[in-house]
């Protein structure tokens, strides 16, 4: 029988989330103010159905996306302004909370584009303009793609993890298999796994906890809820993956406790850590192992695969330039679907009593739209070129001279104070 070989065909930071210490710069947050002021407005202006959707562009960009600003804060009045376009989410306070003026949280597809070390150098660029700051990581997934295992062969039983101990430091019994005292019982951190019609698809550890890690079936998990995600095969098939086998992701993720017990305060430790951190919680804190009739579970042999796993090293980040350009081809073919949807069952409705006169096409049915058009936008107080160009904004395709005559408008504001 041939022995079944793995491949490492994806590793990245899937999820990263940083704190900024530190002043605003001077004018940014009265700036900031007079936008959310103009999105409020905006907001109270429109009817129910589309108060939610109310955005302000800014004058800020980030990997040539304009940053959009919400009419409220964020976390129950924590942060006092929401940014936020495609490539991350920017909260900013009074720094009143540990002196954290500034928090951001880099997208996963913005990571996966660029690489990790990219991607943080462009979100730095951007908050340097706003601040003097000093960055700290607040929390942190790191993960790795495998191919060459089936989810439907993940059993939890044939996981060994320091993640059953209420804490994650308390490693002594695990590692000694001594028996968790029953005060204890109720507090424990859960392992949870997930089937989804009959088969394995995730294996979690710990998920309540600083430390935590999930196993999955990445395929399943972009077919089922992600499908935007589908130029991870791009990425996968880069690494040597033939569009056949299985693919499983390994992610462990730390939180702002965790990464300050294990010494990384800024940016640049985290970098020189990750790959500490990733043997720590593959080679002590979690294992997949073949088990025995030795009721010491630590001393069960691991397995080829998660040798594969403790393995991964994250020099370097893999990354996928061509990314955008699939999620849009994704969207569209979706957007025609659905759009194609109505259209058929708005002329079956139309229909219902007559039927379809002999002849009736496509382009009928578009006239037939058209036609209802302008009442549809009067009641609305909109137009259709002002709602593609609200679109446009709220994926990151604004135009540049839109975000300049925001500037423009706000340098003037700022002589005016200034007088």
């Amino acid at each position: 029988m041939a022995r079944q070989t793995y491949r490492v065909v994806g590793r990245n930071i899937d999820t990263l989330r940083v704190n900024a210490h530190g002043p605003l710069g001077e004018g940014v947050l009265e700036t900031m103010l007079a936008l959310q002021d103009e999105a409020v407005a905006q907001r109270d202006a429109r009817k129910k159905r589309r108060r939610d959707e109310a955005r302000v562009v800014t004058p800020w960009q980030l990997d040539g996306q304009p940053l959009l600003i919400a009419p409220h804060g964020a976390n129950q009045g924590m942060w006092q302004v929401l940014l936020f376009c495609p490539a991350a989410r920017l909260s900013i306070g009074s720094g009143q909370l540990n002196g954290i003026t500034a928090q951001v949280i880099l997208s996963s597809s913005f990571l996966w584009q660029h690489g990790y070390r990219v991607a943080w150098d462009k979100v730095q660029v951007l908050l340097d303009e706003l601040g003097t700051f000093t960055y700290q990581p607040s929390e942190v997934h790191l993960c790795a793609d495998i191919a060459g295992k089936s989810a439907d062969s993940l059993h939890d039983a044939d996981f060994v993890r320091l993640g059953h101990v209420t804490r994650w430091r308390l490693e002594d019994a695990m590692v000694l298999d001594l028996p968790i005292p029953a005060a204890n019982l109720e507090d424990r951190t859960t392992n949870e796994l997930i089937v989804r019609y009959r088969q394995a698809e995730t294996v979690s550890f710990s998920l309540s906890s600083p430390h935590s890690s999930v196993v999955y079936d990445k395929p399943r998990e972009i077919r089922t809820h992600s499908q935007d995600k589908v130029w991870f095969g791009d990425v996968w098939e880069g690494n040597g993956w033939d569009r056949r086998q299985p693919v499983i992701r390994v992610e462990m993720r730390y939180e702002r406790e965790v990464l300050h017990e294990m010494g990384v305060e800024t940016m640049a430790q985290l970098w020189e850590m990750l790959d500490s951190m990733w043997q720590y919680s593959t080679q002590k804190w979690l294992r997949h192992t073949t088990p025995t009739h030795d009721k010491n579970r630590s001393r069960w042999p691991t397995t080829s695969w998660w040798k594969m796993v403790q393995g991964v090293t994250f020099e370097r980040a893999d990354a996928c330039p061509g990314q955008r350009d699939k999620v849009r081809q994704f969207h569209e073919k979706r957007m025609i679907s659905t759009i194609l949807g109505y259209v058929e069952s708005w002329v079956a409705w139309k229909a219902h009593e007559q039927g379809v006169i002999e002849g009736f096409d496509l382009y009928d049915a578009l006239v037939g739209i058209f036609d209802h058009a302008d009442d549809h936008y009067s009641d609305y107080q909109t137009t259709f070129l002002k709602q593609v160009e609200e679109k446009r904004r709220k994926i990151g395709y604004a135009k540049d001279k839109e975000a300049a005559a925001k500037q423009r408008r706000l340098a003037s504001l700022e002589d005016e104070r200034a007088s």
